[in-house]
């Protein structure tokens, strides 16, 4: 069962209202016991989320997203350099003494950073700081998660049933001297390791530089490609992990006449898919996009030359943007559907997230 854990000034779980997933968002937890119910219910079959935020304002059972209470920033942290990145997190808010705690997730990390709450421009200002981190601590934050006020996160203590280990507080220790390999067997065996502190600092972050009503540093993803794409032995070296895409994706993967919405979620999902250790870049895409294409979808997707009984032509300048801007976000599976893009009924509630 969870218990409240806190600190003098601010607590991880125990803000309520909050809205509760596994990890598809169905329900509304007004206390402690209606997360505990759940995790009972729903936690020995499925992975269980909570909301990042609490909300103030619920309209006949709907959350206001824009009403999140802003009193931390959740950096989800997955890639392969993620015990690294929570490391350099670690060491920046030590050096300013600021409020944070974290986890490892059943593959990566969560980390909290908890802030002052007066908050003006809330997605903004989530995503200049955590931007603000990437580049001052050259991390790679999970774009999914910057500036997203509807985010939710695993449950620590609970079961992450893909990884099969479970969800862990960690502690100075684990960090710092343990390997990834470590950790995870640890988290294996759970609950036998006891992190010997869970809150560090004692002071609240202060946003309010990053408080403003554009981005401070953009969202775009870098698109340059150097040299030719990939063909033939180099395509089959990705090692595409088919079988383990879901029907809608594999679908796209064989249609040669991939039409304009169907190309763009095929590079959203490739960009943000979880599956794959290490993401692909865009020329990885771009190449499987080409090896996916017949030569005239691909000739009207990629250059400025006008087919006959196709539109104007795209130059590639669709696919950029799908893969450059992280404001774009995959359809959910019902989203899909009324797109004509999900082939079968395969019980997701989402491509990405399962």
């Amino acid at each position: 069962m969870l218990k409240t854990i806190m600190c003098d000034k601010i607590s991880l779980i125990n803000r309520f209202p909050r809205q509760l997933g596994r990890p598809f968002k169905e329900q509304i937890a007004y206390d402690l016991n209606d997360v505990n119910n759940y995790i009972l219910r729903y936690g020995s079959s499925y992975g269980v989320h909570i909301s990042v935020y609490s909300f103030s304002t619920i309209d006949k059972g709907k959350i206001d997203y824009e009403s999140a209470v802003i009193d931390k920033i959740f950096n989800d942290i997955d890639d392969v350099y993620w015990l690294r990145d929570m490391r350099r997190l670690f060491k920046w808010c030590n050096k300013h003494n600021i409020i944070c705690r974290f986890n490892m997730s059943g593959k990566g990390g969560h980390f909290f950073i908890f802030c002052k709450e007066q908050i003006t421009n809330k997605r903004n200002t989530i995503f200049n700081f955590q931007s603000f981190l990437e580049q001052k601590l050259k991390i790679r934050i999970d774009p999914q998660v910057k500036g997203d006020l509807a985010r939710s996160f695993r449950i620590p203590n609970t079961f992450n049933h893909r990884r099969q280990r479970y969800d862990i507080y960690m502690d100075e220790d684990l960090l710092f001297n343990h390997t990834e390999k470590e950790i995870y067997e640890i988290a294996e065996k759970f609950p036998l390791y006891e992190p010997k502190q869970i809150w560090y600092g004692n002071n609240l972050a202060d946003l309010s530089d990053f408080d403003t009503e554009s981005y401070m540093y953009g969202t775009e993803l870098p698109t340059q490609v150097n040299g030719d794409l990939l063909e033939g032995d180099e395509i089959k070296n990705l090692d595409l992990p088919i079988d383990k895409f879901p029907p809608c994706v594999r679908s796209w993967l064989t249609n040669k006449d991939l039409h304009h919405k169907g190309r763009f979620c095929l590079v959203l999902y490739l960009r943000d898919q979880t599956i794959t250790e290490i993401p692909y870049t865009f020329k990885e895409i771009l190449s499987i996009l080409k090896n996916t294409l017949n030569e005239q979808r691909w000739i009207h997707a990629s250059t400025d030359i006008r087919l006959p009984g196709f539109g104007i032509p795209e130059n590639l300048k669709p696919i950029k943007k799908a893969f450059s801007n992280t404001n774009y976000k995959m359809y959910s599976c019902y989203q899909l559907r009324s797109l004509h893009l999900c082939p079968e009924r395969c019980g997701r509630w989402h491509p990405i997230y399962d």
